[in-house]
């Protein structure tokens, strides 16, 4: 009986130090990267020609689309 009590306590002051350790190293680990990562945004660069010709292929994709619906339809 007080073996098993103490195998419990034991058990549950272990899971409650795993569970600090695991939250203390994941927001840690995030305040890192939240703080070094910052220059990563300003390295982000949009090429506008490449996001024009998708834009171009998507529409020309939907008025395909759109026709072979119309002659299912009719």
């Amino acid at each position: 009986m007080l073996g098993s009590i103490i195998y419990f306590s034991l058990d549950i002051i272990f899971n409650i130090l795993l569970w600090t350790c695991k939250k203390t190293i994941s927001g840690t680990s995030m305040l890192y990267y939240y703080y070094y990562d910052i220059p990563f945004e300003e390295k982000k660069k949009i090429n506008l020609l490449k996001l024009q010709e998708q834009i171009n292929i998507q529409s020309k994709m939907i008025e395909e689309l759109n026709s072979k619906l119309k002659i299912k339809i009719d």
